[in-house]
């Protein structure tokens, strides 16, 4: 009898182990743009998801963005999406253009930060206008077109945010006979190249491919924010990073730049059973070398720095991150 229990457990470990080593997702990741910065990042879970449980696949969904992704969640629309610190805090706490709080929003893993805000104008405009720093904006209060990315995204948020910190608001720089342009990044470099825009203030990678196409077709300037209290006051009122631009990092920049610095999170809802939450946050921790392989934006990604978010992680995820000594 004794040799029986014996058999029949250890069968039971081995159709267990079968089972785990049989465990394959099929799963929907919400992004934003089919070919921006978050459509690498679901690539980037299709790879490590695969890598830890063969089979397994992650197909990208295109969508407004982060805070319509939040949306989705909350709603159970999708199992997984992308969505920026700041944009969950805004959910949190009913910030324009959230209209009622969403609490149900949690972190699987922090996927990617180093978006800066990039406050850019043409060096024609500049000169034409007379700035050079941020500030100046409000001081001379010029014509400018400008594109902050579409509306309803953090960036065109954190744009908004950085102009009203110094006392100019969208509608003033309509009154100065500008305009402000609510185009994607990809739309955007087809209007800065055309010089149907004086200037973008988006959130980029240093060095943007974009920023580089913009750069040949028309020269551009990076302005300064030498009052770093504005940038300190936009990062807190939205829970952002605040991060360094070196000096130096493009032509016409001198100086570092101390500037608001966005950061992506793989996100779901906190009813997602906590075992997948713990395999998911498991694939991306384990191979981290196959996620961050899909762009080399990802390069910088270390273990620590998937628990990093400032957000509210997910009960599973953190019951991986612990174990594996991360938390």
């Amino acid at each position: 009898m004794r040799k029986l229990f014996m058999v029949t457990c250890a069968l039971a470990m081995i159709v267990a182990n079968g089972a785990y080593a049989q465990k394959k997702y099929t799963l929907t990741i919400s992004g934003a743009s089919p070919k921006g910065v978050w459509s690498i990042l679901g690539l980037a879970l299709d790879k490590a998801m695969a890598a830890t449980y063969p089979g397994s696949s992650v197909t990208y969904q295109t969508s407004g963005g982060g805070i319509a992704n939040i949306a989705l969640i909350d709603r159970k629309k999708v199992a997984l999406a992308l969505a920026a610190t700041g944009e969950m805090h805004l959910a949190e706490n009913a910030i324009k253009p959230f209209r009622k709080k969403i609490k149900s929003v949690r972190v699987i893993a922090r996927a990617h930060a180093w978006l800066y805000f990039h406050p850019m104008l043409t060096v024609d405009a500049a000169k034409k206008y007379g700035i050079e720093d941020f500030s100046d904006i409000a001081k001379k209060k010029p014509p400018i077109r400008i594109s902050i990315n579409r509306r309803g995204l953090l960036v065109s948020v954190i744009a908004e945010a950085m102009l009203n910190e110094i006392g100019v608001t969208l509608k003033d720089i309509e009154k100065w006979g500008g305009k402000v342009v609510y185009a994607a990044s990809g739309d955007t470099t087809g209007l800065m190249a055309d010089r149907k825009l004086d200037g973008h203030m988006m959130t980029w990678p240093l060095k943007h491919r974009r920023l580089r196409q913009m750069e040949a077709a028309v020269p551009m300037k990076l302005l300064t924010v030498n009052d770093k209290s504005v940038t300190e006051r936009v990062a807190k009122k939205l829970n952002m990073a605040i991060d360094t631009v070196p000096a130096g990092t493009y032509k016409s920049q001198p100086k570092a730049l101390y500037v608001p610095s966005m950061e992506g999170n793989i996100v779901a809802h906190k009813d997602m059973d906590n075992q997948t939450a713990y395999d998911i946050a498991k694939a991306v921790h384990t191979n981290l070398k196959a996620f961050a392989s899909a762009h080399r934006f990802l390069g910088k990604l270390t273990p620590k720095f998937l628990v990093g978010s400032k957000a509210q992680y997910h009960p599973g995820a953190i019951k991986y991150y612990k174990e594996a000594g991360l938390m």
